[in-house]
């Protein structure tokens, strides 16, 4: 597990990043998607909303299978 803080010009960028499984790209697609009822938690969606309501934008989410998966969000400075 990496977790990274990045200062940018006029955005901070945090990034959590581990060399898991991965997700597989159908199910990557629906869990920040508000019309699908998440079968466990809602903690990604949760806070996905809570970012884009603040800051106006959200969770990056980017996997691969048998790789890894990385979540990533900018906040203004």
């Amino acid at each position: 597990l990496t977790i990274q803080i990045l200062q940018q010009q006029s955005d901070i960028e945090m990034i959590v990043e581990d060399d898991g499984v991965g997700v597989e790209q159908a199910v990557l697609e629906t869990l920040l998607n508000q019309t699908t009822k998440p079968s466990k938690g809602i903690g990604l969606l949760n806070t996905d909303l809570r970012l884009k309501r603040k800051y106006g934008q959200g969770l990056q989410i980017k996997s691969t299978k048998g790789i890894g998966t990385m979540i990533s969000f900018k906040i203004p400075k």
